[in-house]
Formats: C-alpha cells, structure tokens, sequence
C-alpha cells in the first residue's frame, strides 16, 4: 500500500522537495448565527473590545507601589488590547443572542469595520455583520472583502461570501474565498509578482498559517492564469513554504 505524500516548495529559490508526512484534514466549517428579531437602538461609532482572557476583568489603573510590572509588560499589555471601529453602517441594533444570552450588536448596509490589534489593522466589509461582545466573534456575509495590513504574513485581500473572524486572536475562517498577496518579508516572491490562491474555504491560525480546502494557487493574476496548482489541500506556512495534499500541475 503506497504512502500519501505532500509536497513542499520553498522561496525564493522555487526548488520542488517531496517529504513523507501525516496530513491533517480540516474540516472546520464557520458556524452561521442565527438571525433574531431586532431592537431599535442607537449606535457609537466605536467599540472596543479587550482581549484580556480574565473573565470580568476591570479597565487596567495605574500599577501600585512595588509591583513587579515593568514598562515593557505593560507595552505588551497594551498592545493586546482589540480596538474595533464602526466606520460604516446603515443601521444598527443590539439584542441578545436567544442561546447564549450575550450581548450581540447587529449591524447592516454597507458595513464596514476596522478591527485594530498591536501594529496589525484589519478591515472587513460586509452587507450585514453580527458581534458578540463576549465571545469577541464576528460573523460577515454578503459580499465580504477583508484587508489585512501589518501582520507578520504581510498585507492581504481575501474575499469571500461569509467570515468568520475572532478579534481577539486574527484567527478566520473564509467560506468560497480567494486571497491575494504581495511581496512580504516572509514570503519572498519574484519582483512583480502576486500569490493569488482561490479555494471552497479557508482559514488562518493564530500564528499565520493558512490552510486552504480544495484550492487552486497561482502567481499569474490573469482570468485564465497561464499556470496552475490544484490540491485536495494547501497550506501556507510561515518562513515562505507551500505544503500540498493530493497536488497537480497545469500548465
């Protein structure tokens, strides 16, 4: 019985090498909210939402005398904090989720949405967004386009039908997406060039790794690219590296 193989390739030097490895399978798939009956509210523009795992923590005062903190944790504490900004939406309402009892701000039209995290800023537009503010998730659909600028995997676009996106963490899950990125530090492509992968979902880990369901990656951006990748899976890796599952070439 033959071993399933994936194959890795490493930039910038575009060298092919085959590994023997176990495969995971993903098979998350985003978990639609339930849509409720609304409240008529007003909205701030601004909400901002801490990422503090401690449940019920208190806004941070100034440290008392003796404490061991130093000016660079309370940097690194800074920078934790998740600042999300309404920049634009037809209507707002808030109401509680009918399971959870949570808190839930529902927004439609239009949406547009800066989420704000160290030197990282993402920004999600959708026609109709839906957040918890406990659980810091936030589901997008109809027409979802996220741009992420600042990150340790450089500066993406994705678009998508629906999202799944938690605030605290960056960490996505993409229904029918495709992304598209440019020349970044961790990834060295050729002067000019843009990786564009399209696949049924997708999503990306806490430390940036993307993995793609039944994708198709390129680095030609035309309609009908020249050259092709399908695969059963791919992964993005951090350091530059592809890894394929059940992977073919077209040219």
């Amino acid at each position: 019985m033959g071993r399933e193989t994936a194959h890795l390739i490493r930039f910038p030097k575009f060298s092919f090498a085959i590994c023997v490895c176990c495969v995971l399978v993903f098979g998350t798939l985003p978990i639609h909210a339930d849509d409720s009956d609304s409240t008529a509210a007003s909205s701030d523009s601004t909400a901002e939402a801490a990422s503090d795992s401690t449940a019920g923590a208190a806004s941070a005062a100034a440290a008392p005398v003796g404490s061991s903190e130093t000016p660079a944790k309370a940097d690194a504490k800074k920078d934790d904090k998740t600042v999300i900004t309404i920049d634009n939406a037809r209507s707002t309402t808030y109401e509680k989720d009918g399971e959870t009892g949570d808190d839930c701000i529902i927004l439609e039209g239009d949406v547009r949405i800066t989420v704000a995290k160290g030197s990282t800023k993402t920004t999600i537009s959708a026609q109709k967004v839906r957040y918890d503010r406990v659980t810091q998730m936030m589901y997008a659909e109809g027409g979802v386009s996220m741009e992420q600028t600042g990150s340790a995997s450089g500066n993406d676009n994705a678009t998508a039908s629906s999202l799944m996106f938690n605030t605290a963490t960056l960490e996505g899950v993409f229904d029918d997406g495709r992304i598209v990125q440019t020349q970044t530090d961790s990834l060295n492509l050729p002067s000019g060039s843009t990786l564009i992968v399209a696949s049924d979902m997708f999503g990306r880990s806490e430390s940036n790794t993307i993995s793609f369901k039944n994708g198709r990656l390129t680095f030609c951006d035309d309609p009908d690219p020249h050259w092709h990748i399908d695969a059963s899976r791919i992964w993005l890796l951090p350091g530059g590296e592809f890894a394929f599952f059940n992977a073919l070439l077209y040219v």
